[in-house]
């Protein structure tokens, strides 16, 4: 399984391979009811207004009642969805891998909009500010003005967006696989800054405490505050090397008038100048 869960009502949701969504008691792990879906489930579900969404792999996308799973409605994407759907003002808006991101009424499954990009999406929406953002392998993050339905702005990144953006405090928080975490304003889509990792990185940042933190498939996860990445402990610093000496001056010796050669005749002044 590569869906993950989510958790509501003393319930627990999840996707699986074996193409079916299942619903389970959190307290006792029993299974409350299955719904068949057309192929595997990669996404994770969504909930709100006491509908559960999800897509799979085939490009069938579902929505049951949360508490039995009767199936309320279903929509044929063009492609397959291996991301998660979001939910926001009563529309859910999810991605398929020919680069359709749907924009479907909640209740009843009707399509309100249809944005573009120009190669897969593989990612998650995110909803902030009545901002919708979202990632493509064409290497841009969008922004979608959610009462408007249409795009608010593009960010150009270096490689495919295979991380699902998160947003908070104002600021938008996505992995690229050109090795880097950007940051980016949610209201222009300005780079404030970006981290770079040995490696891509795919997996979802998370924001908490004013601290971002993300893996890479470079093994590492990383916590970075602010636009710099939280130091390490403090290294001592090398003790400087001691000063270079130098020669003292050599003093030079006193020197003395040489003699006089013995039988010289003493200088005179010249005579004085006549006047004729």
């Amino acid at each position: 399984m590569s869906s993950s869960p989510a958790v509501a009502g003393g319930f627990v949701y999840f996707g699986s391979d074996d193409k079916h969504l299942y619903a389970l008691d959190t307290r006792s792990g029993m299974e409350k009811w299955r719904l068949k879906t057309d192929k595997g489930v990669a996404g994770s579900p969504a909930l709100a207004g006491g509908l559960v969404y999800v897509g799979d792999t085939g490009g069938h996308f579902y929505a049951a009642d949360a508490i039995t799973g009767a199936p309320r409605w279903s929509f044929k994407a063009e492609k397959g969805i291996v991301g998660s759907p979001a939910v926001a003002e009563g529309v859910v808006y999810v991605g398929d891998e020919h680069g359709n991101l749907y924009a479907l009424d909640a209740a009843t499954g009707q399509q309100k909009g249809l944005f573009k990009a120009d190669k897969g999406i593989e990612t998650s929406p995110a909803c902030s500010g009545g901002l919708l953002f979202f990632g493509s392998n064409d290497k841009m993050l969008y922004a979608i003005d959610v009462k408007a339905g249409q795009i608010r702005w593009r960010c150009a990144a270096g490689d495919d967006i295979r991380s699902s953006p998160a947003a908070a405090g104002g600021m938008v928080y996505f992995g690229c696989d050109d090795h880097n975490l950007y940051a980016v304003d949610a209201a222009t889509g300005e780079v404030k800054w970006k981290f770079r990792t040995e490696k891509q990185v795919r997996s979802s940042p998370l924001v908490a405490d004013g601290v971002v933190y993300v893996a890479s498939l470079d093994g590492g996860v990383y916590a970075l505050s602010g636009v710099e990445p939280v130091p390490p402990p403090p290294v001592p610093a090398p003790a400087p090397p001691p000063p270079a000496t130098m020669p003292a001056p050599a003093t030079p010796a006193p020197t003395t008038p040489a003699p006089a050669t013995p039988g010289a005749p003493p200088m005179l002044p010249p005579p004085p100048a006549t006047t004729r």
